[in-house]
């Protein structure tokens, strides 16, 4: 994962100049623009054509970049000479979010197979089998984003039956690495996930889990009822305490594997939606793949536990 750093840098650096310094800089441009309108005029047309046959393949849909071209090709209508391209082009670079979308940009272009995703018009219309997984795998180059939007559309059921929103991105990545195993393959070795997970004394786990919350949540409680059968049972008591699905996955896999058992390679940020528990939102691609890991090692027997959690 890039060092956020680097983006702190990136958005100081753009908005750090002044306004006096911003006149100075949009006359050279000007200057500089009006000089070369004719060249810059046969670019802009260019782009707008690639764009438009980008934008026609359908399998940007949900990706940052299709804002991006959105809007390029609405300001391309509105640009009428140097003035209006200076105007219009320095607001579509000062976006909010010109980092994120540049940098998935570059992560498709920064493969020669990669590039597939951009310009193959029947690629969402591919069946769904084992080859057809490998090759979205192998395209999305070890990005999860681009691997959730390109098998998610093949999976049967795409309602969220997690409930939250913000629960969103868990319930798309979950459910392709059900899609990815229904094909025949491992999902954690096809997605390059790796992970050795220690033997685990269930009956030890169960008998600790109350006390381990009580510890670390410095609350305790009557509802407990007298014995604790399963993992699946205690998560259904923690729904019913009043804590979210992030919470209790990561206290859940803590007790079961210890907090040394990591998932190293998950250390991408998953889509976040709304404004809402954002730090906690980008962390659902590593809540989904413990919860994948939890049902398959048979400690939650379905996913329909968790509806309704906070």
């Amino acid at each position: 994962m890039c060092d956020p750093s680097v983006e702190m840098k990136f958005y100081r650096t753009l908005y750090s100049i002044g306004e006096k310094q911003f006149a100075l800089i949009d006359k050279v441009l000007l200057e500089q623009i009006t000089k070369n309108w004719d060249s810059i005029k046969d670019y802009l047309s260019l782009v707008h054509k690639i764009a438009k046959t980008i934008n026609a393949t359908g399998n940007i849909k949900g990706f940052q970049i299709e804002d991006v071209i959105k809007d390029f090709n609405m300001i391309y209508k509105k640009i009428r000479g140097p003035k209006t391209f200076l105007k219009y082009m320095k607001a579509f670079v000062y976006r909010n979010n010109i980092y994120g979308e540049m940098k998935e940009l570059l992560l498709i272009l920064s493969n020669k197979e990669s590039c597939e995703i951009l310009l193959n018009k029947n690629l969402g219309r591919e069946r769904c089998s084992k080859r057809f997984i490998e090759k979205i795998v192998k395209l999305a180059n070890g990005n999860f984003n681009i691997i959730v939007r390109l098998l998610f559309p093949k999976v049967v059921t795409l309602k969220n039956t997690l409930g939250k929103p913000e629960y969103e991105s868990i319930y798309r990545m979950f459910r392709c690495l059900q899609l990815i195993e229904k094909h025949g393959l491992d999902p954690l070795k096809t997605l390059g996930v790796k992970v050795k997970l220690p033997k685990v004394d269930l009956k030890k786990v169960l008998n600790e889990l109350e006390l381990n919350y009580i510890i670390e949540s410095r609350n305790d409680f009557d509802d407990k009822p007298v014995e604790i059968n399963s993992v699946s049972e205690y998560i259904l008591l923690m729904k019913q305490r009043g804590h979210n699905l992030w919470y209790t996955i990561n206290f859940i896999w803590d007790n079961l594997y210890g907090t040394e058992c990591k998932l190293p390679c998950v250390s991408q940020h998953s889509t976040v939606l709304g404004i809402n528990n954002i730090e906690l939102q980008k962390t659902n691609y590593n809540i989904a793949l413990k919860l994948f890991i939890l049902c398959r090692e048979g400690y939650i027997s379905s996913i329909n536990i968790f509806q309704d959690f906070n």
